[in-house]
């Protein structure tokens, strides 16, 4: 991102009382849920929303329950050797050992979670998998 983008400074805003926390260098380095890395103290903070017009993160305390989805859409697919059929896979959606159960419909691209997930954001990757093994995945959107 750093090569393709750069780095613009940004202000980390406080979603409940709109004060200034601190600065980052580029809304497009962070997503929606993350806690880790972004240098607050009196925390945790979480991002809960990015305006990219004024290159604006806000933070809270507090992840809304209505923030999480549980469908979302993938493009830019890449599968191993070929697309998987409609079914049950479990699913990565961030680094780290933790899976989420979903249904996947490939003529859709779209992908259904057992539950709805506070940390999606658009851009990021999902990745299918099936008895521990690879298929590939795709990069979430909210619309196609």
């Amino acid at each position: 991102m750093r090569e393709h983008l750069g780095e613009k400074e940004g202000s980390i805003v406080e979603r409940e009382t709109g004060k200034i926390l601190g600065k980052h260098s580029g809304f497009w380095f962070y997503t929606m849920g993350q806690r880790q890395g972004l240098g607050l103290s009196g925390g945790p903070f979480y991002v809960v929303s990015k305006i990219p017009e004024e290159n604006t993160i806000l933070v809270s305390r507090e992840i809304p329950l209505e923030s999480g989805r549980n469908e979302f859409f993938l493009e830019n697919e890449n599968w191993i050797p070929y697309c998987p059929e409609e079914g049950e896979y479990d699913i990565k959606l961030r680094h780290g050992p933790d899976f989420v159960r979903g249904m996947f419909f490939p003529h859709e691209h779209r992908l259904v979670l057992s539950h709805p997930d506070r940390g999606i954001s658009e851009g990021q990757s999902a990745v299918l998998y099936r008895d521990g093994f690879c298929l590939g995945g795709g990069i979430v959107r909210f619309t196609l």
